[in-house]
């Protein structure tokens, strides 16, 4: 979870970056209820949360109507997802407060444990996370890498060599 974390984290804030997002149209848009500090937050960052891939209506003094998420959400999440990311505006007001915003929706749509990945994309998260900018941690500070002693290795698998 947290080294694809720390891939998404990067490829939104690249997004931010150029300016160029890069969102699934939903096709029947979706209705979230909010904090009206949420709501407000979400109003002063339109457009940086158009480039992380976030489109909205207005619907309502505590409501938005999601017509668009970042192509990485996995369907099902988007409400969860959404609250967090718009509460972390809220909470985060000045420096820094997208960057955060941006850390909660890579967080929900990053693989779960649990989650299924088939080889190839076994494989494409590693190469990704060897070439990812500072890619110990995800954005929360978890680590993403583990080191293992051979001895301990091979204790799991009652080997002496």
């Amino acid at each position: 979870h947290a080294a694809h974390e720390r891939i998404l984290y990067n490829r939104l804030l690249e997004r931010l970056r150029s300016g160029r997002g890069s969102s699934q149209p939903l096709l029947i848009p979706q209705a979230v209820d909010l904090e009206p500090a949420s709501i407000a937050a979400a109003a002063d960052h339109r457009a940086e949360l158009a480039n992380l891939g976030l489109e909205y209506e207005e619907f309502g003094p505590r409501s938005l109507r999601i017509t668009a998420v970042p192509v990485e959400l996995p369907s099902g999440r988007a409400t969860a997802a959404i609250q967090e990311t718009l509460g972390a505006l809220a909470e985060n007001r000045g420096d820094g407060a997208i960057e955060k915003a941006a850390a909660a929706l890579a967080c929900h749509s990053a693989v779960r444990f649990g989650d299924v990945l088939d080889v190839a994309e076994q494989r494409r998260l590693l190469a990704d996370l060897e070439t990812a900018e500072e890619s110990i941690t995800c954005p929360h500070g978890r680590p993403t890498r583990l080191l293992v002693e051979w001895q301990e290795l091979t204790r799991h698998f009652r080997r002496n060599y």
